[in-house]
């Protein structure tokens, strides 16, 4: 399950906001049908910044392109600041830049003849839930230096750059996709319609460097799980160019020992089928090598990988280049125990291993090393238990902690050779915080640049020497803010207003709480009291949580949650949940749930729901649960494997671990045949026989991440047990229910389901 679709689970059931009829409506202030369905609620309950300021590219100004339209005939839309002065500044010649690229191009395709509309610059690659369907308007792509364009029209490639006549291919490329460019715009990759890579230089030059794609071979793309689990849902670009274009490194992906998968439209009188390589935790693998070509000669070279033994299974997890245009790439194996950091001679092919990462349970892909003037590194380990910044020399060797300590890095943002320093965004201060700061290269003298609790996103000034920053908590709206590089605050430029439920009492302010669970390990969670609660009234309890490995439900933002406001209008509460392993600390605490699904979850939401059922408002005895995907999985487990929860409604999820994709689930739980006691304790089948409280299941009949095939076992294990339940399945939906239809009918079963229940 990639983070992408875990944070868009995520936001789906916060702002999920069920109906209600009017005639329900018991007193003047509570929320109704008009109110709820039109979303009016989300107005009542968020707010926004009047303006978002930015940088102006190369100056010493700020702008504001996002400020709100004002009458005909005033003002412009985007003014400067100087930031030195803080008054208003002239829009200067320089600051308007080159004429767009886009126009550029087509006034000389015009000069050259060419007939290419700007219809044809419109929009980015059509994304498809599978791979290999053809992208007919891929849109334009431009270069890092934002000095050379490419476009497909009409089936050929056109490429530009300033001040040059454009370079158009032969018709080689009708119904191409995967369209890249290298970073200063001298070569043009493609696949073509039958799926083999292609190079095209701004030369004129074209080689097609495959002849081997088919069903069953991917040159220079993922295939499903690839791209699900390691290089980011919807991209399935496996090639990458160097930064000069002298280069081409792709992977070569053969699925023969993959098992298909069929997903059925069951809507059509005929029955629409589609066919997907699927690996299953224990079947086989997808087998990947890696090659590279010279994009000049079209020459071509396997990358030496024959240190690996055949029985290692390995997985490719990152490719890309270093400054000297040397080849890196990052090797697993197949259950992901260790990683290694290589780096290969893109003529010969040979490669070295810079370094190696080991661990006990597994290893997470690492972000791609950041290289320093002298050719050393710097790289993020977790090898502590936390991540944390190493210096590496230029041929790897032994790498010295620049930071370290129980929290984690999270992202190197920037780094400053000449003044010895870099920027990092970190949890010292909390892991449901996002701050920024700043450290000496040598480890030294850290100190946090953003002020005050919440979570902060920071954009800095082309010379460093400003920054904005934007921030908000769980109970202050956003402002942003202009400050000085050390961090310290200049002037709040703009400031979000409180919301208008705040003020007239119709808000529940969401609080964070800290849950000390049984063996003292304190856990972060969000909640949200129920309205207009009359004394020695007990109310039910509502839990959200997703659970999954390193995904957290709770951050310190300012997060309107529309579906728990709802909920407390109609005297429910809502509790959001971060179980220890899902709560962003770092891996020692997210391995707990290594080799057992769903144990240490549990044991932590049990406790959650203790806390929540002793507050002198609650309802022990009406407390529920819902989530999507891992959160799906979790709430199913939660009461097959407990009698805490009078409800749980579970979306999308696993109900045996044997039913997911190898990468993802071997990850965490190792192979079937490696862990088959650990697949039997993490099953909601196994445990069928024992559900306590009412079940509601939900999932989307053409899903191709979770099959729906996970919830049909479900109902037949809870079949075959005796047990009652609900169910229901959306037909022509995926990993969620996206038709306006079927979203409406299910948010309102889901509200059907809990006020009959709870």
């Amino acid at each position: 399950m990639s983070t992408a679709l875990r944070f868009a689970i995520a936001a789906f059931l916060l702002l999920s906001t069920p109906v209600l009829s009017v005639a329900q409506e018991v007193a003047p202030k509570r929320m109704g049908l008009d109110q709820v369905l039109s979303r009016r609620g989300m107005t009542q309950f968020s707010t926004h910044l009047p303006r978002a300021w930015q940088f102006v590219e190369g100056t010493n100004l700020i702008h504001a392109p996002d400020q709100r339209r004002q009458r005909p005939g005033t003002d412009v839309l985007s003014w400067n600041v100087d930031l030195a002065t803080l008054q208003r500044a002239a829009k200067p010649e320089s600051v308007q830049g080159p004429k767009p690229l886009r126009a550029s191009m087509l006034d000389a395709l015009k000069a050259a003849g060419g007939e290419v509309p700007a219809s044809a610059f419109e929009g980015g690659p059509v994304m498809s839930t599978l791979p290999r369907t053809p992208t007919p308007h891929p849109g334009f792509v431009a270069s890092d230096d934002g000095n050379a364009g490419l476009v497909l029209h009409e089936g050929k490639l056109v490429l530009y750059r300033r001040d040059t006549k454009p370079v158009i291919s032969e018709a080689r490329f009708a119904q191409a996709r995967q369209l890249s460019l290298s970073a200063n715009g001298t070569t043009a990759s493609a696949l073509l319609a039958d799926g083999n890579l292609a190079v095209f230089n701004a030369n004129g030059t074209l080689h097609v460097l495959t002849t081997d794609a088919c069903e069953s071979i991917f040159e220079g793309e993922l295939d499903w799980v690839y791209q699900e689990e390691v290089y980011g849902r919807y991209d399935f670009r496996g090639s990458w160019l160097s930064a000069d274009g002298s280069h081409i490194a792709w992977m070569r992906i053969d699925e023969a020992a993959v098992p298909d998968f069929e997903i059925v439209d069951q809507v059509p009188v005929t029955q629409v089928i589609e066919h997907l390589r699927y690996p299953k935790a224990g079947q086989g693998n997808p087998v990947a090598t890696l090659h590279v070509a010279d994009c000049v000669s079209g020459k071509q070279q396997a990358v030496d990988l024959s240190e690996y033994k055949p029985e290692e299974e390995i997985l490719i997890v990152r490719v890309g280049w270093d400054p000297a245009g040397r080849l890196l790439f990052m090797v697993q194996n197949r259950e992901q125990q260790w990683l290694d950091l290589m780096r290969a001679d893109p003529t010969s092919g040979k490669a070295t291993r810079l370094l190696r990462e080991n661990s006990k349970t597994w290893v997470n892909i690492l972000s791609m090393p950041r290289f320093l003037a002298d050719g050393s590194f710097l790289w993020e380990s977790e090898r502590s238990g936390y991540r944390h910044v190493f210096h590496y020399g230029a041929n790897g060797g032994e790498g010295r902690a620049i930071t370290n300590g129980e929290w984690q890095v999270t992202e190197i943002q920037h780094v400053d050779e000449t003044r010895g320093f870099m920027d990092v965004a970190a949890t010292k201060d909390g892991a449901i915080n996002k701050n920024l700061y700043r450290v000496r290269l040598n480890g030294s003298g850290m100190t946090r640049l953003t002020e005050g609790p919440g979570s902060h996103d920071v954009e800095f000034s082309a010379d460093r020497t400003w920054l904005l920053d934007t921030v908000s908590s769980v109970s202050q709206p956003p402002e942003q803010r202009l400050c000085k590089d050390d961090g310290s605050v200049v002037k709040v430029l703009e400031k979000a207003a409180a919301p208008a439920g705040q003020a007239d009492g119709t808000m529940s302010m969401p609080e964070l709480v800290q849950i000390t669970a049984r063996d003292g390990c304190v856990l972060d969670a969000r909640l949200t009291r129920p309205l207009w609660v009359k004394p020695g009234e007990k109310c039910a309890v509502w839990m959200q949580t997703y659970a999954g490995p390193d995904t957290p439900t709770v951050h310190n933002r300012f997060q309107p949650d529309l579906f728990a406001q709802f909920l407390a209008h109609q005297g429910i509460g809502v509790l959001d949940i971060n179980v220890r392993t899902a709560s962003g600390r770092g891996q020692a605490f997210t391995q707990l749930c290594y080799g057992q699904f769903g144990v240490q979850e549990l044991l932590d939401l049990e406790d959650a729901a203790r806390w929540v059922g002793s507050q002198d408002w609650a309802d022990a005895g009406r407390i529920g649960m819902t989530g999507w995907s891992y959160g799906g999985y979790i709430t199913a487990y939660a009461l097959t494997h407990s009698k805490l929860w009078k409800v749980g409604i579970a979306g999308g999820g696993v109900y045996q671990w044997e039913d997911y994709d190898t990468i993802y689930t071997e990850r965490y739980m190792k192979t079937p045949q490696h862990n088959a006691e650990g697949y039997k304790t993490s099953s909601v089948l196994a445990a069928a026989s024992n559900l306590s409280g009412h079940l509601l299941i939900l999932h989307g009949l053409m899903d191709d991440n979770v099959h729906a095939q996970n919830a049909i076992q479900l109902i037949y294990a809870l079949q075959g047990a005796g047990k009652q339940f609900d169910m229901m399945l959306y037909p022509q939906q995926r990993h969620g229910v996206s038709d306006p239809r079927l979203s409406r009918h299910m948010r309102e079963l889901m509200w059907n389901t809990i006020r009959a229940k709870l």
